[in-house]
Parts: structure tokens; sequence; C-alpha cells
């Protein structure tokens, strides 16, 4: 059994895109499990390629995909 002590948390998965063009990372989408690489690769598709601007400084700037764990305590989710 769990004490008053013990912290209960919910896992979920963020898709960021990171980049030094972008001051922060973007998050494209939050999964409750941890996404297949088909879906990384369909999220990449509609959410990266071709949205952002070419500029001549940026060519050898290379977006980077992370998929990161996010653990959200349970009574933050329902309070």
């Amino acid at each position: 059994m769990c004490q008053k002590s013990c912290k209960v948390f919910k896992q979920f998965y963020a898709v960021m895109l990171t980049s030094s063009q972008l001051q922060s990372p973007k998050v494209l989408q939050v999964f409750k499990e941890v996404p297949k690489a088909n879906v990384v690769s369909q999220l990449i598709a509609n959410h990266v390629v071709g949205k952002s601007k070419p500029s001549s400084h940026l060519y050898g700037d290379k977006p980077e995909v992370h998929v990161v764990p996010v653990q959200i305590p349970v009574g933050i989710l329902y309070s």
C-alpha cells in the first residue's frame, strides 16, 4: 500500500522538435504510450517538412525530433 509521502505519477510521452533557430522546443503531440516510428514519421511529415522558412544561414541547422517522457503527479491532473 502506498503511504501519504508516496507520489503517484501519470506517464505521458511528448514528441518535441528542437532546433537552434527555435528559442524553445516545440511540442508536436503528446501520447499516452510510446509512439511507434511510423507515427513519429507521419508527425514529421505533417508538421516539420516544408513548414520552416528557408534561410541562407540555416542550411547547416538540422532540426531534431525527440520523444520525451513526461511524468505528471496525479493530484495535479484531478484537482
